[in-house]
């Protein structure tokens, strides 16, 4: 990522949704409906009022906005992601690397904090 935030960066997640939703020309019932969401959903998403969103209605945002998950998110744009990818060396993950995450993915919160906890204490062992 550059050093200095870029202002889509800046911009809230609910900022992105209402610019991206405007520039498709939708209104929040339209978008509503096309993800399976109430409008009032939409319209606290856009205001800040609700926190997170689901992972499902993310997917669903970028779909029907035909913007990269990514931009929904973080507000990063494709070349910032290819420069993270090559910084944290993210093209070389090997198959076993990503079984991993996708096991470590399938655990609840306090199974995944436990086994990022241990991977943590076996990393900081290794360094002394």
């Amino acid at each position: 990522m550059s050093a200095q935030p870029t202002a889509e960066q800046l911009e809230g997640l609910g900022d992105r949704i209402r610019r991206a939703r405007q520039r498709r020309g939708l209104t929040q019932g339209e978008l509503a409906a096309r993800i399976r969401v109430s409008r009032t959903s939409v319209a606290q998403w856009e205001n800040g009022v609700t926190p997170t969103i689901k992972t499902k209605n993310l997917f669903a945002l970028a779909r029907v906005l035909n913007v990269p998950l990514h931009w929904i998110t973080d507000g990063l744009n494709d070349a910032e992601i290819r420069q993270e990818r090559r910084r944290y060396h993210l093209d070389e993950i090997t198959d076993q690397e990503r079984a991993l995450i996708l096991q470590l993915r399938a655990l609840d919160k306090p199974s995944r904090d436990a086994v990022v906890h241990l991977v943590n204490t076996i990393a900081d062992s290794g360094k002394s």
